[in-house]
């Protein structure tokens, strides 16, 4: 098979989207590729688990630049890991724990996937799961439309160019809002009226004007999580409204973090300059810093774990020594299932990049391996509970 060939192949499974006759080719190319056969049982089993991740950093290393982006390289290494037939990786206390292949084929709970409420400004209510590709709705000299991706995607009719222009006056109290809103196990993306990106995490709603006719400034609001690609404008100020904060900038790249039920707010940013203010506090930070705001007081980290961070933007589960409730609010969030502890929460922390597209029990099992706890399914409720008999 080509490497034009396997790049695709790679591309279209980590987007889900290869038939089962192209995963069968997937797994032929690798077998071909990382004989096993000079193994036999006798082999020192954590040699054979370095050799696997050494084989598999070298094929993944090859695809570097077709995937666009470093961290691609773990969610390949993860898919091939466990869908390919290797395992699932977690890592705890420096030592690598296997997932193995029959452990990876429990159906029990699907991961979430692009679903949301849009309200427009008269209150109505459209699905963008069920809504047709194509024109949806118009409103204040706007477009929007649904993409055959399912990007939701806001653009200024050139006939109404001049009704968006008579607004340039309108106070906030005169403009239209949507508001866009997904639920537990949802995400979604949207094209706002200005050019700015936004990709919408689970749980959460972004809040913003239909046309940006405010003169001085573009303002939205966000609940949950967000990331975006601010469209550049210097003479309108593009501001975020969360929890307690605001997050100003002119033109670039971010994610702002701001659920309810985190222990703190979290701004953090990848490209260009932005400044966050919080009560009568203001920072201003720079590419790979991040500031975190818990209980009013702000502290600045200077070398995020950026990668860390938009992971969810791009189908990843990514932890670095998380504690256990972070991690079971991000399960929770996605796979819309409400989370309880046996005999409270465990001292557990997990390391490890995962893909957002698998079934919660295979996740589950490979964290049952990797510490003192055990998982109990039952509906949409997962039980965590301490496992006394680990060491």
């Amino acid at each position: 098979m080509k490497d034009q060939d396997i790049q695709n192949l790679l591309k279209r499974f980590q987007e889900g989207e290869c038939t089962p006759d192209e995963e069968e080719q997937l797994k032929l190319w690798y077998n071909s590729e990382n004989s096993l056969s000079d193994w036999t049982q006798e082999t020192d089993e954590n040699l054979i688990e370095l050799e696997l991740k050494n084989r598999i950093d070298a094929q993944i290393d090859h695809f570097t630049v077709a995937l666009k982006h470093p961290w691609y390289k773990f969610a390949a290494a993860a898919i091939l890991l466990c869908v390919l037939g290797v395992g699932l990786y977690f890592y705890k206390e420096q030592k690598e724990v296997k997932l193995h292949p029959d452990q990876c084929v429990t159906a029990d709970i699907e991961p979430g996937n692009n679903k949301a409420i849009l309200t427009l400004a008269d209150g109505s209510k459209i699905s963008l799961t069920d809504a047709r590709n194509g024109q949806i709705a118009s409103e204040s000299g706007i477009t929007i439309t649904k993409s055959a991706d399912g990007q939701l995607v806001y653009t200024i009719n050139p006939a109404d160019a001049d009704l968006i222009k008579s607004a340039g006056g309108a106070s906030r109290d005169q403009m239209a809002y949507n508001t866009i809103s997904t639920p537990a196990g949802g995400q979604h993306q949207i094209n706002l009226p200005d050019g700015t990106r936004v990709w919408l995490n689970s749980e959460s709603s972004l809040k913003f004007p239909v046309s940006f006719s405010d003169p001085k400034e573009r303002e939205v609001h966000l609940r949950g999580e967000a990331y975006f690609e601010v469209s550049e404008n210097k003479s309108k100020p593009f501001r975020v409204l969360s929890k307690d904060q605001v997050v100003e900038v002119l033109g670039t790249h971010f994610n702002v973090m701001a659920y309810l039920n985190e222990k703190a707010l979290e701004t953090t940013l990848l490209e260009g300059k932005v400044s966050v203010q919080a009560g009568n506090s203001e920072v201003v930070i720079t590419q790979g810093q991040q500031v975190r705001l818990r209980e009013g007081q702000i502290r600045v980290v200077k070398d995020a774990d950026v990668d860390g961070v938009v992971a969810w933007k791009n189908n990843l589960f990514q932890f670095d020594n998380t504690e256990i409730d972070q991690v079971m609010r991000q399960i929770e969030r996605w796979y819309d299932v409400d989370i309880e502890y046996q005999n409270g929460i465990p001292d557990v922390h997990f390391t490890g990049v995962v893909p957002r597209d698998l079934k919660v029990s295979i996740i589950l099992k490979a964290m049952e391996q990797t510490s003192q706890v055990k998982f109990k399914i039952e509906g949409r409720k997962i039980t965590v509970i301490k496992n006394k008999n680990k060491n």
